[in-house]
């Protein structure tokens, strides 16, 4: 691939073209029509974020020159435009003799750019008129880090991005199952008796989840990728924008951005049909319009049923709507986004994970426990609502508010089976949970410069309350073996009178969080650097519980700092640190050790340095990164006689490599390949502090992600694309043993998934089939620490019509 690269790098910049060209460019975003002008006229464009994410322009149409377009993009602005003679141009503020003013369009040597300037976004454009004015797979920015419109190649750390594009050729119906193949991010089941859905971890540590920028409690919880415009996942330093590592420490964050409203018009309706879970249905909308000049509004409706799923469970549905209305003024933007969703999921096959009775150590592969009922399910009702606000009050200074309310509702349904050595028996778990949360994020942003340093300068504040309440219920009873079948639908037993259940209240917890965060990122010449620090506070209290224990976690300094440096126009390195503690129930309930002495609050430490490339005339990005996490003061309970002792709780470093963008005009690619070397401290000997290290569970030692997209010669096939998509990891330990070797080591072989897509396009209709797992292989897709089996459902081939008028 570097060869390929090197032999397509351009002699040199094309001219400036001065021929007229024909435009019809809606009214839109001020954005989407540079970049569409840059496009068409097969210039470099590039501006700052800031600058037009609050402008809109009127419809462009007839034949115009490169400056005559321009200068008509930008006339109800008081921007400029510089064009130089090797066909770039450059967007620039006016001087402040000249605020209110429309800036004209100038040739010539480039203007002095605004002192709070810090990044820019640069845009590459063909002429080509096959070219696509999305973004691919390539995402110039990212608001995850900062919680402002950052450029990633500004940005000391690594952050991957699934477009909207990648999206849509994984051909993927959750974010869970996007999330899978992004280097670094694994799907766990921690408890295999009762566990429903898999858990992400990345690098081998817990996830944050946000959505749109603000905690969720959604977690796990699948979210229907049509409702997604990308996701955002923050590997390493992330304490400052999560604040207070929860249990087990953080690997990272994973950002769910939703669609939002856009200038354009849209009507646009898909389904689609596959062989998967025999058979699914999937249907959308996306339907669009401006209210007024600055005014939009968008809604997004999505649907999937299936039939009765390979694991042997019933139907699994999911249906939602999401709306959402802005406003994007000259300084002020507002945009107010509704959502609400229903889902049923079923258990993954890696929670069936069969004991043998004679040891109580899991089977192996292919050691699933029989489907007791294939009733089973998570039924769940979620919805917010969120409003989000940014006011520009100053040329420098602007301020930001985000609220939201949401309500969670969910209701689990489990059947065990358990075999024993008389007969076997079935345990019936239900457990209902309500969750109420509302969140304020404000802040204010300031652009400044002190001397030859730019600084943009952010203090904002967190403030979230939430109320979690949960029932359980369970029921147990002996099944006849002559007539027990794994996955009938009735049960072949009855619990008798005395074991009938009702639903009990276990506890009503109330949690408060509160953090002040400070962040500074800094420019100088070709050195940029990010600075941030939060301090936060968690309290709860437990009203319906054993004890009803009110208990407030110790506050915590959490801090990131990183540094970057332009090498080349081409090349920079940077690298980044961390620390942040991480609160569990040993910081709120201290425990004496065995010795007497207090436990420490754990503690987490993370540092990455890396070097990123922008190759192709930016049109292809390299990101090489080098990582540790550290998991510090871990309390452990080693039996009656040695009583609670810490250990480091685990160690990962690893090797990271991302590349994304255009190998060839006609094929773009993105590419992530992943070296883990992951190990936890196991409990050591009874009356000492002695720890085992041991491979962790779960996590491969190698994985590799290949997405790709070519489009096909118009002679061969016009308006045609087709795509490929593998995932492939290493051997993995399922089961670790422990430092007294009582529990059985499972390792499992690696594996690879392969899929295959083909796209056509006639006028408003696009054609799409698709292959999934082409070649039928087992996959182990989800690990257990107490076993494991396949979670990857087999081959399945679907096809989908679309409309876009």
């Amino acid at each position: 691939m570097a060869a390929v690269a090197l032999l397509h790098l351009p002699v040199s910049q094309a001219a400036v073209p001065h021929q007229e060209l024909d435009f019809d460019i809606p009214a839109g975003y001020l954005s989407a029509t540079l970049i569409e002008i840059g496009r068409r006229s097969g210039v470099i464009v590039s501006f700052r974020p800031e600058l037009v994410s609050t402008r809109s322009t009127r419809p462009i149409q007839g034949r115009y020159s490169l400056s005559e377009v321009l200068a008509r993009a930008l006339h109800d602005t008081n921007l400029s435009a510089d064009i130089k003679p090797d066909g770039a141009v450059t967007v620039l503020a006016p001087p402040p003799s000249a605020r209110g003013e429309p800036g004209p369009v100038t040739t010539g040597e480039r203007a002095p750019i605004d002192g709070g300037t810090l990044s820019a976004v640069v845009v590459r454009a063909s002429h080509e008129p096959e070219a696509e004015a999305d973004t691919g797979f390539l995402a110039a920015s990212v608001t995850t880090p900062t919680r402002t419109e950052t450029a990633l190649s500004r940005l000391p750390l690594a952050v991957s991005v699934v477009t909207r594009d990648a999206l849509d050729l994984h051909n993927v119906q959750t974010s869970t199952e996007a999330l899978v193949h992004v280097p670094g991010v694994t799907a766990q089941i921690y408890e295999a008796s009762a566990a429903m859905l898999p858990t992400l971890a990345i690098r081998g540590f817990p996830v944050l989840h946000l959505l749109s920028g603000m905690r969720t409690y959604r977690n796990d919880r699948p979210f229907d990728s049509e409702a997604l415009e990308r996701i955002e996942i923050l590997k390493g330093p992330s304490g400052v924008i999560g604040g207070n590592a929860e249990f087990g420490g953080r690997g990272g964050t994973i950002n769910l951005v939703r669609k939002q409203a856009e200038p354009d018009h849209r009507n646009t309706a898909a389904l689609g049909l596959s062989s998967r879970d025999n058979g699914t249905l999937r249907s959308s909308f996306d339907l669009g319009a401006p209210l007024a000049l600055d005014t939009h509004w968008r809604l997004v409706g999505y649907g999937t049923r299936s039939g009765h799923t390979e694991g042997g469970y019933d139907a699994q549905h999911s249906r939602g709507l999401l709306g959402t209305v802005s406003h994007r003024g000259s300084d002020l933007q507002a945009t107010l986004t509704v959502q609400g969703d229903r889902r049923r999921d079923v258990p993954s096959r890696a929670s069936r994970v069969f004991l043998s009775p004679e040891t109580g150590a899991p089977v192996g592969v292919g050691g699933e426990e029989p489907v007791v009922s294939s009733e089973d399910r998570t039924q769940s009702d979620a919805g917010d609502i969120e409003l989000d606000l940014a006011w520009r009050f100053s040329p420098k200074w602007r301020s930001t508010l985000k609220v939201r309310q949401e309500g969670i509702r969910g209701d689990m349904r489990r059947h065990v089976f358990r075999a024993d050595e008389t007969a076997p028996t079935a345990t019936l778990s239900l457990q209902r949970t309500s969750i109420r949360s509302s969140g304020l994020q404000a802040g204010v942003i300031g652009d400044v410069a002190t001397g030859p340093v730019n600084h943009q300068l952010m203090l904002a504040v967190d403030v979230e309350r939430s109320r979690t309440a949960m029932s359980l219920g369970s029921a147990a009873w002996d099944l006849d073996p002559a007539t027990f079948q794994p996955g009938q639908t009735a049960l072949s037993g009855t619990p008798d009178e005395g074991d009938r259940f009702a639903l009990q209240p276990v506890c009503v917890t109330r949690v408060l969080r509160r953090g002040l965060m400070l962040q500074d990122q800094l420019s100088l010449g070709g050195w940029s650097a990010r600075l941030a620090v939060q301090q936060s506070r968690v309290s709860a209290r437990e009203e319906i519980a054993d004890d009803g224990a009110t208990f407030t976690w110790p506050k915590a300094l959490n801090w990131d700092a990183g540094l970057a440096y332009q090498l080349t126009p081409f090349a920079a390195v940077y690298g980044g640190w961390q620390s942040a503690v991480a609160w569990d129930y040993w910081s709120a309930h201290p425990v004496p050790l065995f010795d007497g002495s207090a436990p420490s609050i754990p503690r987490m430490r993370q540092v990455q340095a890396g070097v990123k490339f922008d190759l192709l005339e930016d049109r292809l990005a390299l990101t090489l990164e080098a990582f540790r996490l550290q998991q510090l003061d871990v309390v452990d309970y080693s039996g009656d006689l040695a009583g609670y002792f810490e250990h480091p709780g685990r160690d990962v470093r690893g090797l990271e490599v991302e590349m994304k963008g255009h190998l060839l005009t006609q094929l773009e690619v993105s590419l992530g390949l992943a070296l883990t070397h992951a190990r936890d401290a196991a409990n050591g000997t009874l009356m000492s502090t002695a720890s085992l290290s041991t491979r962790q569970a779960g996590i491969p030692s190698r994985t590799l992600n290949l997405l790709a997209r070519y489009r096909l010669p118009e002679t061969v096939a016009p308006a045609s694309t087709v795509g490929l998509a593998l995932h492939a990891f290493s051997s993995l330990r399922s089961v670790a043993p422990n430092a007294e070797g009582t529990a059985s080591s499972l390792r499992l072989p690696g594996g690879a998934r392969t899929d295959l897509s083909w796209t056509r396009k006639s006028g408003p209709w696009a054609l799409g089939v698709a292959v999934q797992n082409l070649f039928d292989r087992r996959l182990y897709g989800t690990y257990s620490t107490q076993g494991f089996v396949p979670l990857q459902p087999g081959r399945s081939i679907g096809i989908t019509l679309a409309f876009a008028g």
